[in-house]
């Protein structure tokens, strides 16, 4: 069967969805997924996947005209199933113009079924496959990391102080105060993120500024990290997917919608009762006090970091 994945979302949606391609490769599906340009090159090699497609909806392929153009591409390939694995109606529309006889989603249009979304990220989107028959072993992301960053000194600790959304990043006094436990503790600092986020890391002074890298070369540095630390954020998620342990700050978001991971050790403000306040994170704090992470201590940070590396990584 020739089957199409659309998620074109940010970048922890789209490694929630690789168990999904996985299952469908080990089912003897044709799998393509269609994506944003920057994430193909991280999902390559996901057993099972035959084609990537690239969506740039905010850049060359924007409007209609654009999504009409990749759609009338898509048709000429013959889908026999088409599963929309973001609730937004670009995604939706875009399986219509596909034309697949079986189209099966999470919006409210452009589908001949609609799947209800799970309690939890990797849930919903295998629901997807199994709403059309496909059995859904694997439950967990996992990405390969192609080659281990050199540069990292051993023992490194990695620290992702950016993300997308203000709400879910940690204040930086606060990484300023774990940088100096951590160092303290023997652990040289290595500072990851954006191209556009090495501000956050001003001051740290650490051993290694990896900001701008692709993908594929991220995910080998965090792989070559004793542990990570970060907000709910996609190189947080990717941290996990490529079997480093992680202490996941979580502000605004709950813990409890991303799948259980004993490779994660989870940290957050206890007894707020305004948290959490939203599934992906607001803009901006809702009450105006960032209570969530500005309360959120160095020392429990650190002693989530013991707990982290005492564990262990999940599948190392």
């Amino acid at each position: 069967m020739k089957t199409l994945v659309i998620n074109t979302a940010f970048l922890g949606d789209v490694i929630f969805t690789l168990p999904l391609l996985e299952n469908l490769g080990r089912a003897g599906h044709a799998v393509h997924l269609v994506t944003r340009p920057r994430f193909g090159a991280l999902a390559a090699g996901t057993p099972g996947l035959q084609a990537l497609w690239t969506y740039d909806k905010r850049g060359v392929d924007a409007g209609p005209a654009g999504l009409w153009a990749l759609g009338r591409r898509l048709r000429a390939e013959r889908f026999d199933l088409v599963l929309g694995a973001h609730p937004s109606w670009r995604t939706g529309l875009l399986a219509a113009a596909v034309g697949a006889p079986r189209r099966l989603g999470w919006g409210p249009l452009g589908y001949t079924r609609r799947v209800r979304r799970g309690p939890r990220f990797v849930e919903d989107a295998l629901a997807l496959g199994e709403a059309a028959g496909v059995p859904m072993p694997v439950r967990r992301p996992r990405v390969r990391a192609r080659a281990a960053h050199p540069a990292v000194p051993p023992g490194a600790l990695a620290f992702v102080p950016g993300a997308r959304w203000a709400t879910k990043r940690w204040p930086a006094p606060r990484w300023r105060a774990l940088v100096g436990a951590a160092r303290a503790a023997g652990h040289p600092i290595v500072a990851v993120g954006g191209a556009d986020e090495a501000h956050w890391a001003e001051g740290w002074g650490a051993d290694l500024e990896a900001f701008g890298l692709s993908l594929p070369a991220t995910a080998g540095l965090l792989a070559a990290c004793a542990a990570v630390v970060g907000g709910d954020s996609g190189l947080a998620h990717l941290a996990r997917a490529v079997g480093t342990p992680t202490v996941m700050l979580f502000g605004p978001t709950p813990a409890a919608a991303h799948p259980p991971d004993p490779g994660r050790v989870d940290r957050w403000v206890a007894g707020l009762s305004c948290r959490p306040c939203s599934a992906h994170g607001p803009r901006r704090c809702p009450l105006g006090h960032h209570a969530c992470l500005d309360r959120l201590a160095p020392n429990h940070v650190m002693g989530g970091l013991q707990a982290a590396t005492d564990r262990g990584s999940c599948g190392r």
